[in-house]
């Protein structure tokens, strides 16, 4: 066994293990680094600087790493032999800075490393040693797509080593699921992760779980999956409709909608369907990717359409009214209306949602990761928010250099007086770079503007292509095309996360891959991954935002007035940025209290529920009621009785979950001044949602004895929800969220404070 990070890991190891080390032979001495003096004495430091691969080892990379050294005493045999296998089986010998990056990730740390300098060899090396340990290993990639191919690279090294790996998507039934989990390593998502454990959670006794212990988790591109996708909810919902919050994202989302480019309307102005952009941004908000109905949940599907029937076609005055805060039909009465399309104009109107879904069960991001014993991460982007992770995950964030040695130039921002203005100096660029024969990629904020950019370089006769990240198996394929000369790519950032643009020699010597963003980003680990796409594995290459007052970063927060008096507008953008990614880390810091007793008491229903399910639970009829218990066991029979009390119990317990949830939902849903996640209103919820979780499993309580109280039993109550239909809904704050209201008012008043914005704070 080879422990990390715990008591064996501290432990200097014997001689004898020393001596049983499988080792790296190289020729070329190394000089120990003078910050690594004090370890000279160590046995483990001199067999690993002079064994371990010390050639081509700058001595910085363990400047900023000197507790891999224990580490390393406790698992250098094993991930010796896992390096060795790499270069049999992948013909891939690891760089030094791989190895240092498989190490802070075997000591459950976070690690920064440049894009293209092959972070994916990293991690298959720390998850095939965990996995020689005995760890389940889960690794977490951006979505299907990256997963699937991680693991098609890595297979090789894990086949030689002896281990078992294997893919988990989206579209893997049960069996196939069990027989993924019992493997010592899987690549997979979140979403299928959390899909499958609040599934479990709710199974009934009989039916075999799926999912196995959550063990090692090992996350790939971390600053998007973990960082950006922190706030996402996933919620296990059930039945034909969709929740509240989703049907109100919709609703926010087919509003922005443009007809001919998102939508088309039919003649008679009675049908409408979505066209391809309308399809991206329709199920991108929920994190979607591909064609419906192939990987699209139908009750999703139709909500979409449903959305923008209200928003198209149903008109009010017309079809509908609205008549005391209510939803009145117009004209034919007896008119069949699908269900949902009540609740979609309810939302369009800023209305109570009155027909729509219960949430049966939910985690967030960061409590997922949570629940796996071990966890460490590595991405491109990281360390802009090194002191977050340490304050929520207790991350220590490790930066590692460079093998390569690049030639990037990043060039100072332009900033313009409109869109429009910027817009144009983009195509013009575009038109002067390809006239060189140079690649540009242009990276845009939003799909609305990718086709306005698109438009203006059709314009110009230059072809192109675009990539939003809908399809990720056929956009990599034009990503592969995206470094050669003459080409033109426009994109939008999250379609490259996890992927490199290749630049082949003749590219490189027209300078390499030009990129191009046409705004600054809310937080600085995005404007990071964008520089970081050019210049990759010592390719030259050159990065440049153009950015306008009236990009939203700056009419959303308020602060475009003044930019166009700034004399250092750049200067500005840098502090806002400051000021927004600090507000909202407090906010969501605030917010995780409220979360934090809810996942408290979900963990509670999840100890109660199995001990129901398992028989250990006390039978509620036999402490309430002890004459009711003693008639229905002589008449039922023990068995029998304890049956259908912990049928009818965990029914129960279901349904009065999925009812608190709802409240919950409606409560913070009311929460818009700025101070309400914090202070007495904290407080105030605390108490408030500890009364109502109580109350509701007392209710459920009273409800199974009831049941029993009658001369004849009663047929079975319906189960809360049918778990032969529960389907995933992949929820992150939108614009119209509390969490997003708090986040623009504080910034506000925050740059109010310091002078940005005119008025009191």
């Amino acid at each position: 066994m080879y422990g990390f990070g715990g008591r064996e890991s501290k432990r200097r190891p014997s001689e004898t293990r020393i001596a049983k080390i499988v080792t790296l032979k190289s020729t070329v001495p190394v000089d120990i680094p003078e910050e690594l003096r004090r370890f000279e004495g160590s046995a483990v430091l001199r067999q690993f600087v002079k064994e371990i691969r010390p050639r081509a080892f700058r001595p910085e990379a363990w400047r900023l790493y000197e507790p891999g050294i224990r580490v390393v005493a406790a698992g250098q045999h094993a991930l010796s032999e896992v390096v060795e296998a790499s270069k049999k089986a992948l013909g891939l010998d690891p760089y030094p800075e791989q190895i240092a990056a498989a190490l802070v990730l075997l000591d459950g740390k976070v690690c920064e490393i440049p894009p293209g300098e092959g972070k994916t060899l990293a991690l298959a090396m720390a998850a095939a040693v965990c996995a020689l340990k005995g760890d389940r290993v889960h690794v977490f990639a951006a979505n299907d797509f990256l997963a699937a191919k991680s693991l098609q690279q890595m297979s090789p090294l894990f086949e030689a080593m002896g281990i078992g790996a294997a893919f988990l998507g989206r579209d893997c039934d049960t069996a196939q699921r069990i027989a993924v989990y019992a493997k010592p390593v899987v690549y997979t998502t979140a979403t299928a992760v959390a899909t499958d454990y609040l599934c479990d959670h709710f199974r009934l006794p009989d039916v075999e779980p799926v999912q196995g212990p959550l063990d090692r988790l090992l996350m790939d591109d971390i600053d998007t999956v973990l960082l950006d996708r922190g706030r996402t909810h996933f919620v296990i919902t059930s039945g034909d409709l969709v929740t509240a919050d989703a049907v109100s994202a919709l609703a926010g989302l087919v509003a922005r909608f443009e007809s001919g480019k998102d939508y088309r309307l039919s003649d008679s102005g009675a049908e409408v369907s979505l066209l391809e952009r309308g399809v991206i941004r329709a199920y991108g908000l929920f994190q979607y990717s591909g064609s419906p109905p192939d990987s699209i949940p139908a009750p999703l599907a139709t909500a979409v359409a449903l959305a923008l029937q209200a928003h198209a076609v149903v008109k009010r005055g017309v079809d509908y009214e609205i008549v005391e805060g209510q939803v009145q039909w117009l004209g034919d009465g007896a008119a069949i209306r699908p269900p949902g399309l009540r609740s979609a104009i309810e939302a369009k109107e800023g209305l109570p949602i009155s027909e729509h879904s219960r949430a049966v069960n939910w985690i967030t991001m960061e409590n997922l990761v949570r629940m796996y014993h071990r966890r460490s991460g590595i991405g491109g982007a990281v360390v802009s928010d090194a002191q977050w992770l340490k304050d929520v995950f207790q991350f220590d964030v490790i930066r590692m250099p460079g093998h390569f040695q690049g030639h990037k130039v990043e060039m100072p921002d332009l900033v313009f007086t409109n869109l429009t203005a910027k817009e144009r100096a983009v195509a013009k660029e575009v038109d002067l770079v390809h006239s060189t024969g140079r690649p540009i990629l242009v990276v845009a904020e939003d799909l609305p503007e990718l086709n306005r950019i698109s438009e203006l370089i059709h314009e110009l006769g230059i072809p192109h292509q675009t990539l939003t990240g809908f399809d990720p198996v056929v956009e990599s394929r034009m990503i592969e095309q995206a470094g050669i000369p003459g080409s033109v790519t426009l994109a939008l950032l999250s379609a490259l996360t996890g992927q490199t643009v290749p630049v082949p020699p003749e590219a490189r010597a027209l300078g390499g891959l030009a990129t191009l963003s046409t705004h600054r980003n809310q937080n600085r680990r995005a404007d990071q991954r964008f520089r970081g796409i050019a210049g990759r594995q010592a390719a030259p290459g050159k990065s440049r935002f153009f950015v306008s007052i009236e990009d939203s970063l700056m009419t959303r927060f308020g602060f475009h007035p003044v930019l166009r008096e700034s004399r250092h507008p750049v200067r500005t953008i840098d502090d806002a940025q400051l000021v927004i990614e600090s507000e909202l880390q407090e906010l969501e810091k605030q917010l995780q209290k409220y979360e934090g007793l809810i996942e408290e008491q979900r963990r509670v229903i999840v100890t109660l529920r199995k001990a129901v399910a398992s028989g250990s639970a006390a039978s509620l009829l036999e402490k309430h009621q002890p004459p009711l218990y003693q008639r229905w066991e002589q008449v039922l029979g023990p068995a029998r009785l304890r049956l259908i009390e912990r049928e009818l119990r965990i029914d129960r317990i279901d349904d009065a979950w999925s009812e608190y949830l709802a409240w919950y939902q409606d409560y913070i849903s009311r929460r818009d001044d700025v101070t309400s996640y914090s202070g007495e209103a904290l407080r105030d919820f605390q108490t408030e949602a500890n009364r109502m979780f109580s109350a509701l499993l007392s209710s459920a309580e009273a409800e199974v004895v009831a049941y029993f109280d009658h001369d004849e039993l009663p047929p079975a109550p319906h189960p809360p929800f049918d778990r032969n239909a529960v389907w995933t809904l992949v929820l992150s704050p939108t614009g119209a969220s509390p969490l997003e209201r708090n986040l623009q008012a504080g910034v506000r008043n925050k740059l109010r404070a310091l002078g940005v914005l005119e008025g009191s704070a």
